[in-house]
């Protein structure tokens, strides 16, 4: 019963595998964004509170423009998988466009 349980919902290592293949660049980009975001803060609050405040908002508006574009990239990515479940290969060339814009901006 328990190897039953585990195969319907834990699953086998190799899928485990491909996933931190994929996770760990991000993970990393968003700890490297994060720790610049960070020094900066460090930096410029030794010169006064207006420019830390400015420093803080522009981290701020970073951070709303992040999650701007990966909503627009995820968006694209779900478009072309439900097109690639349908195996239209041309269709495939208009969600990778989109995908592709958002990171070029």
């Amino acid at each position: 019963m328990l190897a039953k349980f585990k195969k319907k919902y834990i699953g086998d290592w190799d899928f485990y595998q491909k996933y931190l293949l994929l996770a760990i660049p991000m993970i990393l980009q968003n700890a490297i964004t994060n720790l610049v975001s960070f020094l900066d803060n460090i930096m410029v609050g030794q010169l006064g509170t207006e420019q830390m405040s400015g420093v803080a908002i522009v981290n701020q508006l970073i951070f709303v423009y992040n999650l701007a574009i990966f909503g627009a990239v995820s968006a694209a990515s779900i478009f072309g998988a439900s097109i690639s479940e349908r195996a239209i290969i041309r269709d495939i060339c208009i969600p990778f466009g989109l995908s592709c814009m958002p990171r070029c901006w």
